[in-house]
């Protein structure tokens, strides 16, 4: 009888575990940035099945940074700024869809401030599309209307007009024809608006987390414990 044991392969899997070593920050950095990727895309479909109509904006508005070897950590979150300029008018998706995540009250639009800069937006009141907004496919009111509104308030057009209510402004009208059935809401001032948790976002993250990255790692690892063996 002949006993066969490890003891003649000890150079061998010594180079394998040096091996495992070498590539084992390689793989972390790899499945954490591959389980960020998949994160990312599993929030925009969500998005898109909790959302009406979600503008392409809005389903580009998570972004991911990847992991290293020297810091094995992938982020998931909202962009903090658009079109990678901090400097735009419009808001970055950080500041409109965290009230979708936590809760609560949102910020103010670029609209608000400047009619509360103007004197015409009361403290405590934000602006709605009113009755008479035509809406896009989203269902948002389109930009360009807004900003003509607010530009012909300034100017004093005779197209669009403050509407009061015992001396207290209620929204922007605009006269679409002569006579008193020519007019209607453009924009509406109402309460500040609350949302409730819409986006469950902690917990499709835990969940994905959870499931994916170990996988993840245990191929990344295969892939890079193959690919150091070949450049011994």
């Amino acid at each position: 009888m002949i006993k066969v044991s490890a003891k003649g392969l000890t150079k061998q899997l010594q180079e394998l575990k040096d091996i495992e070593q070498k590539a084992m920050p390689y793989a972390a950095a790899a499945a954490l940035t591959k389980t960020a990727i998949g994160l990312k895309q599993a929030l925009t479909a969500e998005m898109g099945a909790v959302f009406d109509r979600p503008t392409p904006f809005t389903l580009r508005a998570f972004e991911y940074h990847a992991a290293t070897r020297e810091k094995l950590e992938a982020r998931v979150w909202l962009r903090e700024t658009v079109d990678g300029s901090r400097r735009s008018s419009t808001q970055p998706p950080s500041v409109w869809l965290q009230p979708q995540i936590f809760g609560g009250p949102r910020a103010d639009k670029g609209s608000e401030r400047q009619l509360r800069k103007d004197g015409l937006l009361p403290a405590g009141k934000y602006v709605v599309p009113g009755k008479g907004a035509q809406l896009d496919r989203f269902g948002n009111i389109k930009r360009g209307d807004v900003t003509k509104a607010l530009a012909g308030i300034k100017k004093k057009s005779k197209r669009y007009f403050v509407m009061y209510r015992d001396k207290r402004p209620i929204g922007i009208g605009q006269r679409t024809s002569r006579g008193k059935g020519g007019m209607s809401v453009l924009l509406a001032f109402v309460d500040k608006p609350t949302y409730s948790r819409r986006l469950p976002f902690h917990q499709i993250a835990e969940r994905y987390v959870e499931q994916r990255l170990p996988g993840e790692f245990e191929k990344s690892l295969n892939e890079m414990v193959k690919r150091f063996a070949r450049s011994r």
